[in-house]
């Protein structure tokens, strides 16, 4: 069944689908020294599932999911996520948070942030209804 099938709009069955891909996806895990890594693993009408691979200090740009709603596990490591606001043509950062294996984060289309790896780590991501256009954007610089 595909994630919006089995879940609908509910958070709660979506973490059910995630976990059961759980096991499959740390044994496919490769790392990549020149940046992150993200290979999909599994799709279908409406919804992609990524398998995401970070060595310290690799990050994305700050970037939104465009019209996608996003929920990411992270199954070993951990992800420092840094959450960001419009600011006329550019963003501010408002919060961070660590993101450790257990966890789940679900996102909405508005989220703004940048994700970067404090130590190996593995995590998955699901995108409904798949990754599409997304943007990226520049961080508004504090006055010194």
């Amino acid at each position: 069944a595909t994630p919006r099938g089995v879940f609908g709009d509910s958070s709660v069955d979506l973490v059910r689908w995630i976990d059961t891909r759980r096991h499959r996806a740390v044994a496919q895990a490769q790392f990549d020294a020149h940046g992150y890594r993200r290979e999909l693993i599994e799709h279908g009408e409406g919804f992609e599932l990524y398998l995401l691979t970070w060595l310290p200090g690799q990050a994305t740009s700050i970037h939104d999911h465009g019209i996608a709603v996003t929920a990411c596990e992270v199954l070993r490591g951990a992800l420092l996520e840094e959450r960001f606001t419009r600011d006329g043509a550019f963003v501010r950062k408002v919060s961070d948070e660590i993101a450790r294996p257990g966890m789940v984060d679900v996102h909405g289309a508005d989220i703004i942030h940048r994700v970067t790896a404090l130590e190996p780590t593995v995590s998955l991501l699901v995108y409904l209804p798949g990754a599409g256009a997304y943007a990226t954007f520049s961080e508004l610089e504090a006055a010194a």
